[in-house]
């Protein structure tokens, strides 16, 4: 075979490999909202590598595991471990496909400009709650922090006082009722306030409060494209993908 020839050949299935990609079955990715600041940053570069589409639908954790549990169809799953254990005991995922992502804590957050309240340590986070007029959480049925908070709330003994401050939101960024001037203190997941404009991240919740978070991707049972969908999430446990959720407010998964 001449060189000319084997160039040609191997143009054609370079052509044939890229054209097979462009048009396999979109890759549906339901993920909890703690990735979406690093998964809207990052999954076009995959796109542009592997020239597969990616969609991906955000909700808190809690409703997006009953949702898998109750048989909506998806090829990738991403959740926070303690959710996934459900689903992996429930046989809603490929065996050997689970990989871990990075690990998130909980934070605060008050308007851009605003004095940095002190939640050093326990007894300074009780007198800033107590203090703020306002203060944004997620609903503790539908996510990790709005639980946590809750647990928070109750071990520092407040949690009739603080109930008539609070806005519990179902989900979405805290950080925005903030940024908007509805709330003074937010309190989420780091990795959900870091890109919200118009906010300052005070700092993690101290001590015994703190609750680390994480989270993991896995290929669902029922895949369209299984190969495809081990190949997102190979790339989300790549040492670029931990780089880019570093940069998000997540710590290493190791």
């Amino acid at each position: 075979m001449t060189l000319g020839v084997r160039t040609g050949l191997a143009l054609w299935m370079l052509a044939l490999l890229s054209c097979t990609a462009a048009g396999a079955a979109e890759i549906r990715v339901l993920s909890a909202g703690a990735l979406k600041s690093v998964l809207t940053d990052v999954i076009p570069r995959f796109e542009r590598a592997s020239g597969y589409r990616v969609r991906v639908d955000y909700a808190p954790a809690q409703p997006l595991t009953r949702r898998v549990l109750g048989g909506e169809p998806a090829d990738v799953i991403i959740n926070s471990a303690e959710a996934q254990d459900e689903l992996d005991a429930g046989g809603k995922t490929l065996p050997n496909t689970r990989r871990t992502l990075g690990i998130v804590r909980i934070g605060v957050a008050v308007k851009a400009g605003a004095p940095l309240p002190d939640i050093s340590t326990e007894s300074a986070f009780r007198a800033t709650l107590l203090k703020a007029r306002s203060i944004a959480a997620i609903n503790p049925e539908r996510g990790t922090s709005g639980r946590q908070f809750a647990l928070v709330l109750q071990r520092l003994g407040i949690a009739d006082e603080v109930r008539p401050k609070l806005t519990l939101l179902d989900g979405g960024s805290t950080a925005e009722s903030v940024a908007r001037g509805e709330a003074e203190l937010a309190v989420q997941q780091i990795s959900e306030l870091v890109d919200v404009a118009g906010i300052a991240i005070v700092g993690p919740l101290p001590g015994a409060l703190q609750k680390e978070t994480a989270y993991v991707a896995a290929v669902l049972q029922g895949a369209v494209d299984a190969e495809a969908a081990g190949r997102l999430v190979e790339f989300l446990a790549s040492p670029e993908f931990r780089a880019a959720m570093r940069a998000k407010g997540f710590m290493a998964k190791d």
